[in-house]
């Protein structure tokens, strides 16, 4: 019998073996029936499916292989199969690596599965996965490579890298200590910040517990916080006092907060904690300066109040609200605090106020002024502008302070005077000529 001579199809496999005469002989029947089972196999595979013959050319090129790199079987089949679908960058290896594939079937590449780049007929790059291994035919090695087109997946994976690499750039430059554990409360990972908090590094937290990382004491504290987040399964937030490796003592605002899986099951928690040291002391120090000043207007009887011009909103100190004599629950508004002054004297508040904001001026005014109870008493009211970008914001002052009881005895007088003299200037030539008191 003799081999028809034939051109590689679509499929690879040799045609039938047909004897020299006019009698054709069936090829056995069994024989059939793997090529065809090979057949089936090879068209439906959704990686290509490729075949290089000793002289480098492709003598097989399944359907998947058409669909991924664009050429027809008709196309491909001969051709060179590196300077068809192999970028240059990959060529000098290829061409080294031949003489010793073509005498043993064996290479740094076969039997392993590579990533690489390959090119479509339109030119584009694509990312595949190659597994290749080798055959032997008639005495001659034959490579074989499967090849999966990955640029999807590739393209995931990069943006996920990309993604990771941002949030892991985030972590890295928090001044916070961050952290993660699964719910069995293994680390999973941390910041520089809580690696130098355990003093150890990051590598060696990761596949840890509190347990191990701390004394049992702070390790208990810390896996309750977690217990009680995980029951809740809501965020939660507490302070605690810690001490560093160097011995420094911290006191941490830590938010834990659950974080889910795709499925919506708990994994685990993340936790954010906060030195608020500084600023704990800087709170417990004003607090301590805001109780002077309260006691110390006290005594002065003195009394503070701020106009927000943005928010409209009037706030008082307590001893303000003791000299008018109202309720702690007395809420101030503009208005009404004009309203403790009598009639007679409203407008020379009114006027210093808008003086201030308009043109920047501060005022220190000695008037009469009514408490909520009736007393009636004469008062410095005195304030000044705040502002910002050359635009007033608010204007505070002093309110009211009560002057000397000299002061106070011409209290008629003075009602009549201000009725008469109504500029802020006449009213301060006035009492100017009055002399010390």
């Amino acid at each position: 019998m003799q081999a028809i001579p034939h051109k590689p199809n679509s499929v690879g496999l040799p045609p039938a073996i047909l004897p020299t005469g006019t009698v054709t002989v069936a090829p056995p029947s069994g024989w059939q029936h793997r090529e065809n089972r090979i057949t089936a196999i090879a068209n439906a595979a959704l990686d290509a499916i490729l075949m290089m013959d000793p002289a480098g050319k492709i003598s097989y090129w399944n359907p998947a292989a058409e669909r991924i790199f664009g050429y027809t079987s008709d196309e491909a089949l001969s051709q060179d199969l590196h300077a068809l679908i192999m970028p240059p960058q990959y060529h000098p290896a290829h061409l080294g690596a031949i003489p010793a594939f073509l005498k043993t079937g064996t290479g740094a590449a076969v039997g392993k599965t590579l990533d690489l780049q390959a090119l479509r007929k339109d030119g584009s790059k694509i990312a595949v996965q190659l597994s290749l291994s080798a055959t032997q035919i008639d005495g001659e090695w034959h490579a074989i490579g499967v090849l999966r087109d990955v640029t999807e997946r590739k393209q995931a994976e990069d943006a996920s890298n990309q993604q990771t690499a941002l949030v892991n750039s985030l972590l890295d430059s928090a001044p916070d200590l961050v952290f993660f554990k699964n719910t069995a409360g293994v680390y999973l990972g941390c910041n520089p910040g809580f690696s130098e908090f355990t003093g150890q590094p990051r590598n060696e937290i990761v596949g840890k517990t509190d347990h191990d990382l701390f004394d049992k004491e702070i390790a208990d504290f810390f896996r309750e916080q977690d217990r009680q987040m995980q029951l809740d399964r809501k965020p939660r937030r507490n302070d605690e006092w810690v001490t560093y490796p160097d011995g420094r003592r911290a006191l941490l605002d830590t938010m834990k907060t659950p974080f889910w899986g795709a499925d919506g099951e708990l994994i685990g928690l993340l936790g954010i904690s906060r030195d608020i040291t500084e600023q704990k002391r800087a709170e417990v120090a004003f607090k301590g300066i805001s109780d002077l000043l309260q006691k110390t207007a006290a005594i002065a009887n003195i009394g503070g109040w701020e106009l927000n011009l943005a928010a409209g909103a009037l706030k008082w100190t307590q001893e303000t609200y003791r000299i008018h004599e109202v309720g702690a629950d007395y809420q101030p508004g503009l208005d009404d605090a004009l309203s403790f002054y009598p009639p007679e004297s409203r407008p020379l508040v009114e006027a210093a106020i808008n003086r201030a904001i308009q043109q920047g001026e501060s005022f220190e005014l000695e008037i009469p002024f009514v408490t909520a109870k009736g007393n009636r008493r004469w008062v410095v009211a005195s304030g000044a502008a705040e502002n910002e970008a050359g635009k007033c914001v608010q204007v505070v002052g002093i309110e009211p302070a009560e002057v000397p009881p000299l002061l106070d005895a011409i209290g008629r007088d003075g009602v009549y005077l201000l009725v008469n003299f109504r500029t802020e200037s006449e009213v301060h030539d006035l009492l100017r000529q009055i002399g010390p008191y």
